[in-house]
């Protein structure tokens, strides 16, 4: 575990970006901070807030200009949790590391730092993708709109600061989006299988179904969705806002998926079409003949016990069932829908 921030950082604003002095295993460091999100009181325990902090200076010491620091109760085991079951169906995700912080002068506390789905990110990875992800919609994906006119203006804005990028990229990236979008407004599956790695998404697709997605993490204002400027085919990732909740019909899980907290147009789309909820369930199928009830159990549970040991651990968390339980039930669940077809 590494400490970051020993020293205080000297004042705080919860409003907006504010230059800042932080001493980070000490050495200094100019930095902006402010409240993280759109809701900082929902990342609040205590008189700890989550935080957005942007350093300076290069060398950055996480590799990124940017960062979140997000409160340990927040996240608790969520994180690894979240990090075992993508790994489990080889999903892209953003890392975590847990450090202890002293910010404001209000003593030392356990923060996560998140890394940021961006540029770096990426390249961290070897992979030709960008991503557009800020403000309300910031994924430019159409959600309820019935005109993906707004969205292309959009994208306009955001193709000029992109200065790396070559003319023609830009073209191929707006009529990408451009078809990408009307297909979900026409519903036209067909087309949009042509926009997305089958394979990819229907991982996903399963991981969703097995994790009980809750929808919350694809939602129009966390929709994490990368573009691959090789390929031109899109790609969702995989974050913190996918919370895991139990399937309460496994007889038909993907509608209860698409529509019960947040209704997402292109999975509604996309589990209409027989053909990718046949890859879907084989994707599933294979996890659940290489993933017993067992495994996962002492998974968990040594994830439990490390916390239990090394850190502060809430039983209100467990007893909000973030410690796996709905994932066990679920997987429970398909075992039994599917030995029975």
């Amino acid at each position: 575990m590494t400490t970051v921030f020993e020293k205080p950082i000297i004042g705080q604003s919860l409003e907006k970006m504010e230059d800042l002095l932080a001493s980070l295993n000490e050495k200094k460091f100019r930095v902006k901070i402010k409240s993280h999100g759109r809701t900082p009181y929902a990342h609040k325990y205590g008189d700890h807030f989550s935080l957005a902090i942007k350093f300076q200076d290069k060398p950055y010491p996480f590799f990124s200009k940017r960062i979140n620091l997000i409160i340990y109760n927040r996240i608790q085991l969520k994180s690894d949790i979240l990090k075992l079951m993508t790994s489990k169906f080889n999903l892209i995700r953003p890392s975590f590391e847990l450090v202890s912080a002293n910010i404001g002068n209000k003593g030392d506390y356990f923060f996560f730092i998140e890394e940021r789905v961006n540029e770096d990110f990426f390249i961290s990875r070897n992979l030709p993708m960008i991503i557009f992800n800020k403000g309300f919609g910031g994924s430019l994906i159409c959600f309820d709109s019935t005109d993906s006119t707004e969205f292309s203006s959009q994208l306009e804005k955001e193709l000029r600061k992109r200065t790396k990028l070559s003319s023609n990229l830009k073209i191929k990236i707006k009529d990408s989006y451009r078809i990408f979008n009307n297909s979900i407004i026409k519903n036209d599956v067909n087309e949009l299988k042509k926009h997305i790695d089958i394979n990819y998404w229907s991982q996903v697709n399963a991981f969703r179904i097995v994790f009980g997605s809750d929808g919350h993490g694809f939602s129009n204002e966390n929709l994490e969705m990368a573009y691959d400027t090789i390929s031109s085919l899109f790609y969702p990732i995989i974050h913190r806002d996918v919370n895991s909740t139990q399937l309460p019909n496994c007889q038909n899980p993907y509608t209860f998926m698409d529509s019960t907290r947040v209704t997402i147009p292109f999975w509604l789309l996309l589990d209409s079409d027989s053909a990718f909820l046949e890859i879907t369930n084989r994707k599933i199928n294979s996890f659940l003949l290489k993933n017993s009830v067992a495994l996962l159990t002492r998974d968990f549970n040594d994830l439990i016990k490390y916390y239990k040991s090394a850190y502060i651990f809430e039983y209100a968390y467990i007893n909000n069932k973030m410690d796996g339980t709905t994932i066990l039930e679920n997987v429970n669940c398909l075992n039994n829908l599917h030995n029975t077809k």
